[in-house]
């Protein structure tokens, strides 16, 4: 049950992926190459649930990919953990009439894998199957969707395994550091950094189960993509026999959650004895990207700010200054990451040894005061442009990642065709664009600081950056 860390919808993600390959740096040499999204054809059906089809002839087997607009920024107060249990129930708690330990064993025998996940603000369904077991192994997703049962016995085991791994998030200094910074953005009981606890965990009854799926899970909350080597007519036939008897909900979606908290500057620490290395996060609440005005060439200049400050691994300042140049942290990098359905953040994160934990904080501070303060090159910022025009041919190298971004952007409100409107505005952005973007965005004096580490081993006393506050674990 690994945290997903990008459930925030990175700026990067909703604009435009890099390459996934680290060795890549220099990208000037591959061609660029659009996509044509006429080639995905999309339907929907009279429930309301929506299918993208991309026919993929080289592919050996058929992939489904899907969201769902449900959340754990919906579970109620004293129940948290409830959407992500909902999610493990519905592919393991069996249904009204094929028990969980014969599913198991089906999609096994059929080498189908078949995965549910419900995180922070969406759901997500993947399934993978060969083309022979197709329609047996659509019958069981349908099923699973349709009339699951919440076995009892699974459903202890699923609150076994919630509690088990937040037991280990809490030993893990990365994922103490993310839980507790969400904490102090967004507020100790915001439903955007809540955790499951064992009294709200143990609370989850069965019928908890069945009011959450009567409340999330229908069609018409849910987008599916598929691709593969198919019939295109043929596999919309085969979802309607499946799917197409499901009663569309009348209910309406709760809206997403309002941030209601005070943003002002602080500095946290969590004392972690017996280690030797401080983890670091510092940063501010973003924005809340406006999804009926998405055409804000703001959004561009923000994409280039942050890959130029920390997003763009071997070249952006942070990494030049605090990695290459210092040596204080192997491990750095920045994140603006907006979303349409609630603000985002910003967060700067690094790690480094205990012994320079004070005097990396203080470089990592002095480079966002220059990024603010100074001018920005046209030089770094034409760097930045080319080498995303360039990595463009990594946005469509796969089928996955082409109706991934359609689905999100579906999700979010967006025209299909986003990453077009982006790429085509990305050359327009000018330095001062970016600079005008660093002032708009970029807030140093409401900066949240957090290490997690050991203060009797830190180079000078954290009161040296400001009044200390002690967190507990």
């Amino acid at each position: 049950m690994k945290r997903i860390k990008l459930i925030l919808f990175p700026l990067i993600f909703i604009f435009l992926s890099l390459p996934s390959d680290p060795n890549i740096k220099d990208t000037s040499n591959i061609p660029s190459k659009k996509f044509d999204i006429h080639s995905i054809r999309h339907h929907e059906f009279s429930n309301g649930m929506k299918l993208h089809l991309l026919k993929v002839d080289n592919s050996e087997k058929i992939e489904i990919f899907g969201i769902i607009r449900a959340g754990s920024v919906f579970d109620p107060t004293d129940k948290i953990g409830l959407a992500t249990i909902a999610g493990e129930m519905l592919r393991m708690g069996g249904t009204k009439y094929i028990n969980a330990k014969v599913i198991d064993e089906e999609l096994d025998s059929l080498g189908t894998k078949l995965f549910i996940k419900i995180s922070l603000i969406n759901g997500q369904i993947r399934m993978s199957c060969n083309k022979d077991n197709f329609k047996r192994s659509l019958k069981i997703l349908s099923e699973i969707l349709i009339n699951p049962s919440f076995e009892t016995d699974r459903l202890s085991l699923a609150k076994k395994n919630l509690l088990d791994f937040m037991e280990r998030e809490k030993k893990d200094l990365d994922s103490l550091a993310f839980t507790k910074f969400q904490k102090l953005l967004y507020g100790e009981n915001s439903p955007y950094a809540r955790t499951p606890t064992k009294e709200t965990t143990n609370n989850i009854k069965q019928e908890d189960l069945f009011k959450f799926y009567n409340q999330f899970i229908h069609p018409n909350n849910i987008s599916l993509a598929i691709w593969g080597k198919f019939d295109k007519d043929e596999i919309i036939t085969s979802f309607e026999e499946v799917f197409g008897k499901w009663p569309k909900s009348i209910n309406k979606n709760p809206p997403f959650p309002e941030v209601k908290v005070k943003r002002e500057a602080s500095v946290n620490l969590i004392v972690k004895e017996n280690v030797n290395q401080s983890k670091i996060r510092i940063g501010h609440l973003g924005i809340m990207l406006d999804k009926d005005n998405p055409y804000n060439k703001d959004y561009i200049a923000l994409l280039i700010l942050d890959l130029l400050f920390g997003g763009q691994s071997f070249s952006s300042r942070l990494y030049q200054k605090i990695r290459s140049e210092l040596g204080l942290s192997y491990d750095i990098f920045s994140m603006y990451w907006p979303s349409f359905c609630y603000p985002g953040a910003f967060v700067i994160s690094a790690s480094t040894r205990s012994n320079t934990t004070v005097e990396t904080i203080q470089c990592i501070l002095n480079e966002l005061n220059k990024i603010c303060e100074e001018p920005i090159t046209d030089k770094e910022v034409n760097q930045v442009k080319e080498f995303l025009i360039n990595s463009y041919v990594f946005q469509f190298d796969s089928p996955e990642k082409i109706l991934a971004r359609i689905l999100y952007y579906e999700y979010q409100g967006l025209p299909l065709d986003y990453f077009q409107y982006i790429i085509n505005e990305i050359p327009n952005i000018n330095a001062q664009d970016v600079k005008g973007a660093a002032l708009k965005y970029l807030h140093p004096e409401l900066l949240c600081i957090l290490v997690v580490g050991n203060e009797k081993k830190f180079d000078k006393p954290l009161s040296y950056i400001g009044k200390v506050d002690i967190l507990s674990q």
